[in-house]
């Protein structure tokens, strides 16, 4: 096992140098990625994704997109980009950000999707999957085609031969493959549930990442909360009760120690279970999350490129004190 490929389980140092940004001082991660959010459109409708919250959907401008990212790289020291949406494979510029993105000699290309284009287009998904980057994170909710369907309200539903199918071209192509699933009321809530899905999920990706329903903080992103996503999102409690048995479960039936990263880049602890196919844990509630006394203490931990072309140290697109000036 290699932790290097997860990328969302690192062991960093967390050494921070002071970076200045319109007049505000901030501490700035030595081991800083970038977000790049190439459109807010999407093929799919989930109940809990909070860019539907956003009114004005927009696309990405590919040439201002090269010239940030190119700064972020040259002068912010990125060496892991993250491509997202809205969904990254809605973007007509994803496969030559991609390309540029190769030139930079970076350490990791990753894209996190909804899959269900690269599940519908067996061209496109060889073109996207062969084209250099390093990782592939899938969003993908419940086995049961009924449930996916509630949570996702897309046209198409994804299953696990789509997954079994995108899993094959990673294979072909050496692109590291996770599975995204979210726990929510009545979607993997349960012990066996949980357990049930890893069993059957796990020959055909090389991680799978369990994250409650995440509680937003308004440094991060613009501060709202949808009916749905407060009604289903379970207890911190309910999370805690979850996770602890989950890993109680397979510690014992392997005999192996659980993994820790407590607090990732200072902000989120994340526990791995280290079988053959990993589990790692996004302890992303309550007491397990420094999100926002570093939100307050101005630590920056990620860079964000948004589909309006700023470059800033926010998800909040309205808040123009953090964006970054570029020329």
């Amino acid at each position: 096992m290699n932790i290097k490929d997860y990328e969302i389980f690192k062991f960093a140092d967390n050494s921070y140098t002071d970076y200045e940004n319109n007049g505000k001082k901030y501490l700035l991660n030595k081991e800083v990625y970038l977000d790049v959010v190439l459109t807010d459109y999407c093929n799919s409708n989930c109940n809990f994704c909070i860019a539907d919250l956003i009114h004005n959907k927009l696309n990405c401008n590919l040439e201002i997109f090269k010239e940030k990212i190119k700064f972020a790289v040259d002068n912010l020291h990125v060496k892991e980009v993250l491509l997202l949406g809205g969904e990254p494979t809605m973007s007509k510029n994803l496969l030559e950000i991609i390309q540029y993105l190769n030139t930079l000699n970076l350490d990791k290309i990753v894209i996190t999707s909804n899959g269900i284009r690269l599940a519908q287009n067996k061209e496109y998904r060889e073109l996207i999957l062969s084209s250099g980057i390093t990782n592939l994170n899938i969003s993908f909710m419940n086995l049961n085609p009924t449930k996916q369907n509630k949570t996702t309200n897309s046209k198409y539903i994804l299953q696990l031969e789509d997954i079994t199918n995108i899993y094959d071209t990673c294979v072909k192509y050496g692109v590291k493959m996770r599975i995204n699933n979210n726990i929510f009321l009545n979607n993997n809530d349960r012990l066996e549930d949980i357990i049930e899905f890893y069993e059957i999920v796990f020959p055909h990706c090389d991680s799978i990442k369990f994250s409650p329903l995440l509680e937003t903080d308004s440094f991060s992103v613009v501060d709202y909360k949808t009916e749905w996503a407060k009604t289903n999102r379970l207890s911190d409690n309910k999370v805690y009760k979850l996770f602890t048995s989950l890993q109680e479960y397979y510690t014992i039936k392997y005999k192996l120690s659980v993994i820790e990263n407590d607090l990732q880049f200072g902000f989120v602890k994340n526990t791995m279970i280290p079988l053959n196919v990993p589990i790692i844990l996004n302890w992303n509630f309550g007491n397990f999350t420094g999100m926002m006394n570093k939100a307050k203490e101005g630590k920056i931990n990620n860079l964000k490129l948004l589909p309006n072309n700023e470059l800033s140290l926010s998800w909040n697109r309205e808040l123009s004190e953090y964006f970054i000036k570029t020329n």
